[in-house]
């Protein structure tokens, strides 16, 4: 079981993670990264996030989606609205799949809102997730490490064919 820290708001359940992940992309003004394993039904089926990120892309010529995703073909089974979002604003988002030798390390959840807000879950079983509204610290130290992930990886082949 994970500790939850003190200084982070506690949260349970699919509804208030995805309630959280949409408060996070509306505050977002240049960069929302996201580390996913398959991105979890339960926690971003919500049309709303789809519908803030949307909103957020669109908003701002130079919004970036950076998303590490494990398993592309279930994430985009998953949320299919969602992977369309992909498609259709692809020059502002981009998908990429860890290598092999980090992915015990990606079997979380974290959605990061211009290295300040963050949203995480330890356990991709778990629906326990902490958020931290304002945390530029914690923020920045979970983009360094999403950003050393994201140099070693590669777009997934399965995103090339579905055009992301």
């Amino acid at each position: 079981m994970s500790t939850i820290d003190t200084d982070a708001q506690p949260l349970e359940g699919g509804a208030a993670f995805g309630a959280k992940a949409v408060e996070l992309v509306k505050a977002a003004r240049s960069e929302v990264l996201l580390l996913t394993e398959s991105l979890d039904r339960r926690l971003y089926l919500d049309d709303a996030l789809t519908s803030a990120l949307k909103e957020f892309l669109l908003a701002r010529e130079q919004a970036r989606l950076r998303v590490l995703v494990l398993d592309a073909s279930q994430a985009m089974h998953n949320l299919p609205r969602l992977a369309e979002l992909f498609r259709r604003l692809c020059t502002q988002v981009e998908l990429r799949k860890p290598p092999d030798e980090r992915r015990s390390e990606c079997r979380r959840e974290w959605l990061i809102a211009d290295r300040r807000g963050l949203l995480e879950r330890h356990d991709s079983d778990a629906l326990l997730a902490q958020y931290w509204q304002q945390a530029p610290q914690r923020g920045k130290s979970r983009s360094d490490v999403f950003d050393e992930i994201w140099k070693e990886s590669e777009p997934d082949s399965e995103m090339r064919t579905l055009g992301i």
